[in-house]
């Protein structure tokens, strides 16, 4: 488990004010190759581009976790993956703005 009194591993250190996010949001990719619609998979790329549209400053732990600060409302909504832009930050805070198109 990554909790560890009231801290998270993330890279390499315990890191606090975080909460387990919910991910119930998540959905396959009818147009991946690697994501499954029929038995509900989403595979990790898929699940990192939407996670990180709606939770920008989420983080993945060292325990395969998503976490975000405590605070953040993370209420489930569904959403249509075929209009999915990313700001993806790295571990550095460097930005990036990622559209990707799906045919």
């Amino acid at each position: 488990m990554t909790q560890r009194d009231d801290g998270f591993i993330y890279d390499d250190k315990i890191i606090y004010g975080y909460k387990y996010m919910n991910i119930d949001f998540i959905e396959p990719d009818k147009n991946c190759n690697q994501c499954d619609s029929i038995n509900d998979y989403c595979c990790f790329e898929c699940e990192h581009i939407q996670v990180k549209n709606k939770h920008p400053n989420s983080k993945y732990t060292d325990d395969c976790q998503w976490i975000i600060k405590e605070g953040t409302d993370d209420t489930t909504e569904k959403y249509s993956y075929d209009d999915y832009q990313v700001v993806y930050t790295d571990k550095d805070n460097n930005t990036w703005l990622v559209f990707k198109t799906f045919i």
